[in-house]
């Protein structure tokens, strides 16, 4: 069956929200609307071939608390958009190597931590015209693609705590920042490791007027780098 939680037209709902599908598969928007404490979504249903479970905020929401997300096992689509997060971000998905999974934050602010953890398929992750604490990225098995402000407007990602990301096995690519004009690039108040794990993998951040305010980024584990 499929779960659908829509929040819309402005609503304020005072305290916590707290979704569990159990064996179902999860639809969840948060439209132009906040949350005045947590946020929090689970879903444990082993999804058929070609179904998503789908969680997305935007449109100027806001959540005052933490958000978290905990998906799968199955294909998964996780969005912050244009809206604010007052308190951490948790998300996982445990999506196998046949599933797909995609996780975007987009002109969007956490104030607290973020830490996001896929699974074994092919993940795209984007964060792009944000403003974040620290960030702890583990991408899991598959050929993962990461990109850091690699378009979108002049705005610089800014990442003001520490920032990790592992890659994981396979073969990886690790873009962070797109314009050798600094128009679309990264700024890292805070100490920064990319860890490209296991397998063939690619980092591309040179010559892209990325700024490591905290000193140069540990890297390791990338065959490639540019």
């Amino acid at each position: 069956g499929l779960a659908e939680f829509y929040i819309r037209q402005s609503s304020h709902l005072q305290g916590d929200v707290i979704v569990n599908t159990g064996n179902q598969q999860l639809l969840f928007e948060l439209n132009a609307s906040s949350v005045g404490g947590d946020l929090k979504a689970k879903s444990k249903k082993t999804l058929q071939p070609g179904d998503v479970d789908f969680f997305e905020v935007f449109n100027t929401a806001q959540v005052d608390g933490d958000l978290s997300v905990d998906l799968g096992p199955g294909s998964c689509d996780f969005a912050l958009e244009d809206s604010t997060v007052f308190g951490d971000v948790s998300f996982k998905c445990k999506e196998s190597t046949a599933e797909s999974c995609q996780v975007e934050v987009n002109d969007s602010s956490i104030v607290g931590d973020s830490r996001i953890q896929t699974g074994s398929s092919g993940c795209f992750h984007t964060v792009v015209d944000s403003d974040l604490g620290g960030l702890d990225l583990n991408a899991g098995a598959g050929n993962d693609n990461v990109d850091l402000d690699t378009f979108g407007t002049s705005t610089r990602t800014l990442f003001q705590g520490p920032v990790k990301i592992q890659m994981g096995a396979g073969d990886d690519f690790l873009t962070v920042g797109g314009a050798s004009n600094g128009n679309f690039a990264g700024q890292f108040g805070a100490a920064v490791t990319f860890d490209g794990g296991s397998g063939d993998d690619t980092l591309d951040y040179e010559g892209h007027g990325n700024l490591f305010d905290g000193g140069n980024p540990t890297i390791k584990g990338f065959e490639t780098v540019e």
